[in-house]
């Protein structure tokens, strides 16, 4: 099949059987969620092959063992949600449209969204110089860490370490 007719498919898929929405953290701004839960797990492995991200996990019902078994997969970076809502629009009803709005809303407030982090947890500047990106293959993205933070971390093992054969 065409990549056009597999995003129809996977957009009417999400339309029916899907959700997006913003969940609310504390502290911090809402973190977007995109999720799709079925009994199929071939349907829900197409799905998520064709939009090449996010995560399928199992879920049992344990009060409720005669439930069949849910194939769940969810999405949670604004920038993944974006791509996913910009590949899906087109396709997406009115109601599911409202929906977009306020995500898009959201995305587009400056203190949320595709503000990148300024500082580490640390407080170090994330500078270009200072941020190493590493890709993470489990979630198909990249995370952004902190060079400084790893060299203090090298170096409070190395003594951690040495302390350890030689003593204090």
């Amino acid at each position: 099949m065409s990549r056009a007719i597999d995003i129809a498919w996977a957009a009417g898929l999400f339309e029916g059987e899907g959700n997006l929405y913003l969940q609310k953290t504390r502290p911090g701004p809402p973190q977007p969620q995109m999720s799709l839960s079925m009994t199929d797990p071939d349907v829900v492995q197409r799905f998520r092959d064709i939009v090449n991200c996010g995560n399928i996990r199992i879920h049992e019902d344990q009060k409720h063992p005669h439930f069949k078994r849910q194939y769940r997969w969810r999405l949670c970076s604004w920038e993944r949600v974006s791509e996913v809502v910009d590949l899906f629009k087109p396709y997406l009803g009115e109601r599911r449209l409202e929906h977009v709005k306020v995500f898009e809303a959201a995305r587009d407030e400056p203190r949320y969204g595709h503000r990148p982090k300024m500082k580490c947890k640390r407080g170090h500047p994330m500078t270009e110089a200072n941020t190493l990106i590493v890709n993470q293959a489990n979630n198909n993205g990249v995370h952004r860490k902190c060079r400084q933070c790893g060299r203090e971390r090298k170096k409070e093992e190395y003594w951690r370490k040495k302390e350890a054969v030689h003593g204090p």
